[in-house]
């Protein structure tokens, strides 16, 4: 949320640096459109990366978008007319439709004693990067202009990089935490799937739920395989 909110503060500028003969009605039509191509990008890939997740995993799903997002916000800082803008934008939106995914992601690990927290979490989140991301749009774009340390030849022919360099280390350490930490949860949905659509057997054949899912975790290679990791350690 950071990284979508982040141009939004200097986005009639950048604008205005592309059109300067524009009027002002122009300009706030042509922002308009800059900010939405976005969005569009983002319309059109949250369902494709949805079916594609529960093929691949969500784990590399996630790895995959933050990596294109990380491209798209470096590739719109460099941004050197409108055409290129708006691909950069279309291209970031369909990096970054991964909210689908990442909920049921959670949804997975989490279960009804903290799943209402874990959503929570993810509000909280997401409100602290739009916030963030507005202001830092503020303060660092068109830094060349605004403090005299900034006042060098890249910073004048790239005036809004600076914001878009902190988006694209807040991605590049995202994607660092996901590597590391992140699990995969697709067999998790799998084998809850399967215990809910098991047939109604009689009380005394019917298994324990716990053998169930130890039974379909067995089944499952990467879950058998981060089992045995875990009895190892």
């Amino acid at each position: 949320m950071f990284g979508s909110m982040v141009i939004f503060p200097f986005l009639p500028f950048m604008v205005h640096d592309f059109f300067p003969e524009l009027s002002r009605e122009e300009l706030g039509q042509m922002a308009g459109y800059l900010g939405s191509a976005y969005f569009i990008g983002n319309l059109v890939s949250s369902l494709l990366w949805g079916w594609v997740s529960d093929i691949w995993g969500r784990r590399p799903v996630v790895l995959i978008n933050i990596i294109g997002t990380l491209l798209s916000i470096l590739l719109f800082g460099f941004s050197q007319n409108f055409a290129w803008a708006v691909s950069a934008r279309i291209l970031w939106g369909l990096a970054d439709g991964i909210a689908g995914v990442t909920k049921s992601s959670l949804a997975e690990i989490c279960d009804n004693s903290n799943q209402a927290k874990g959503f929570t979490v993810i509000g909280i989140v997401s409100g602290v990067g739009r916030t963030m991301g507005s202001v830092v749009g503020g303060f660092l774009s068109q830094p060349a202009d605004k403090y005299a340390v900034f006042q060098v030849p890249f910073f004048c022919k790239f005036p809004y990089i600076m914001p878009c360099f902190v988006g694209a280390a807040i991605a590049a350490i995202s994607l660092i935490c996901s590597w590391l930490f992140l699990d995969e949860t697709l067999y998790l949905h799998k084998v809850h799937s399967t215990a809910r659509h098991l047939p109604q057997e009689s009380h005394e054949s019917r298994q324990p739920p716990d053998q169930v899912i130890e039974l379909e975790l067995q089944n499952s290679p990467s879950a058998n395989s981060a089992i045995q990791c875990n009895r190892r350690d």
